[in-house]
């Protein structure tokens, strides 16, 4: 098709959702969402893990046993964890 016309646009048809439908995709796209932060969450994590690690392997860096703790938490705060 070269072109469009006026009575092209005129005799479209456009199927409108229903609003629960509606509804549930904005769920979905704030799960999209939450995936694509995790997921750039996680190659930041990925690149920290491939600097610090060869530092641990040759003791150039120590851990202490209250770091560790306070790693692990930190890495997802919104989730509470119990002791």
């Amino acid at each position: 098709m070269k072109f469009i016309t006026i009575g092209d646009i005129q005799n479209i048809r456009i199927t409108v959702p229903k609003i629960g439908f509606a509804k549930e995709f904005e769920k979905l796209n704030s799960l999209l969402d939450l995936i694509t932060i995790n997921n750039k969450q996680n190659q930041e994590l990925i690149k920290l893990r491939d600097f610090l690690l060869p530092l641990l392997m040759n003791g150039q860096v120590k851990v202490k046993s209250e770091a560790k703790e306070q790693l692990s938490i930190a890495a997802e705060p919104q989730i509470k964890y119990g002791k």
